[in-house]
This record gives structure tokens, sequence and C-alpha cells, in this order.
């Protein structure tokens, strides 16, 4: 993945062994680029950060340099700098099966058959608060106790909800369209069809759904990995060799 156009010099540090590294020089991983600590981690320097640090190691040059893949990576480098922690807890075969923000529990899910969509949502008692079914058709109905907060959510043929009501047919929000990588095209409202900021929006008939927790960059939870509609890319690689043309991509053209 570039950042940057030809002619764009970039500087480079060693950070401590502690570190997250998010992006190295190409061919000497040493050598990084962008990368952080958390909160009481010992950084190069030897005393313990005292909050989240982020490092970007900038450039000579004029910002018109930057892609769009080097703005989504410093709003996503803004984000987790601000406090925001979003994170998931799976189970052995990588299926979410709840989900936290800072520290807080904002959901927890279970599963009735062997894939990976999420039939309910239960409460730290057990107790169910929310059920998902999938419908003849692609219809997605989340029940949540009464006809007025239950959502239908009705996909276009590629799978994405373009449309939601309530349990008495009324409905809620505007029509919604995504271009071929996930972005959404005119109306950005994101259904409430799930539990939290925790959506589903393209791909939502596949329940595939969106991270659009505040002040972090929004992510789809494509099963094992996630993608970023921003950059039209995985972020991590691909477990099956050959499986695409390289290890973070999505399909060339979809």
């Amino acid at each position: 993945m570039t950042v940057a156009s030809a002619g764009m010099d970039w500087g480079w540090n060693v950070p401590a062994s502690s570190a997250f590294v998010a992006a190295a020089m190409p061919g000497d991983a040493s050598k990084a680029l962008i990368y952080a600590y958390e909160t009481g981690a010992v950084m190069a320097s030897g005393a313990a950060a005292p909050a989240p640090r982020v490092a970007w190691m900038h450039y000579a040059g004029s910002p018109s340099f930057l892609n769009t893949n080097a703005v989504s990576l410093f709003a996503a480098m803004v984000g987790w700098a601000s406090n925001t922690r979003v994170v998931y807890r799976r189970d052995p075969v990588g299926r979410i099966t709840s989900r936290s923000v800072n520290g807080t529990s904002s959901g927890r899910y279970a599963y009735t058959g062997a894939g990976d969509s999420p039939s309910l949502s239960i409460d730290a008692n057990g107790a169910v608060t929310e059920r998902t079914v999938g419908l003849p058709g692609g219809v997605l109905l989340t029940t949540r106790g009464s006809a007025a907060s239950d959502v239908w959510s009705y996909p276009n043929l590629h799978g994405d909800i373009v449309a939601t009501c309530n349990g008495t047919g009324a409905k809620t929000g505007p029509t919604r369209a995504y271009d071929p990588f996930g972005n959404p095209q005119g109306a950005t409202a994101i259904p409430d069809n799930n539990t939290g900021d925790f959506d589903y929006g393209w791909h939502g008939q596949q329940q595939r759904p969106l991270e659009h927790q505040p002040g972090l960059q929004p992510l789809i939870e494509m099963g094992a990995r996630q993608y970023d509609p921003a950059l039209g890319r995985f972020l991590q690689t691909d477990p099956i060799e050959g499986g695409n043309l390289n290890d973070y991509t999505y399909p060339t053209n979809p």
C-alpha cells in the first residue's frame, strides 16, 4: 500500500521493543515510520509513556504529496491516541463473543449455528436482549421486545442494507447507497440494527458489522479480518496463500 507520490522524503526511527509498529521502511522492518506506545509502555528514552503516544515520522515537502491512504492512516492514529479503545473477544474459532469500549462492555454475542453471524445479543447475566434472524429473500429482522423497537433491514442484490423500518412497518431513516468498496454514498446515516455502534450496513445481509465508534476510523469486521472501505484494503494478511492479487487487497474490480 502506498501513502505518497514519488519524490517525498520520509524520516524513520528505531522505537523500543514495546512499541506497536504500523509501518516501516520497505526492506528494513527496524526503521519505523509510524508507531505507537500504550500508556505505561517504556519508550526508547527509558521513560514510561504517561498516555498513549503515536509517532508519524514526517517528511520534507508539501502535504499535497500524501494520498488518501495516508490521510486514513493519520485519522486512525489520532483516534487511537484519543483514548478510544474498542476491544473484541473471540471464541476458539475466531467469532466475536463480546465488544467493549474503554473497558466498558457494549455487547455480548451468542451463536446458534456453526457460522460466524451472531444470532443473539445477551447481557452480563446471560439474558437475551436482542435476536437477529435472517429471513427468506435476505431480509434481516432484529427483535428487541416490542414492535416499535424491532428493526427490519432490507438489502439490495449485493446484500447491502439500503432501508429499515420498525415492527409497525414505518420506515426509519433514509434510503442508503454504497460504492463497490463499501463507502456510503449520499445519505450517510448508519442503520441501527445491532447492539452498540456495531451495525449492519454494507454486506449487512451477511451480518458483516461496521465498527463506527466515534473517534475511530470506521472498519468492517469481515470474519477473521478487518476491512477499511476508505482504503479498499484489509488490515491483516490473507490467511490463504494466493487467495488474491496480494495479501491485503479487496477484489481489484468489485
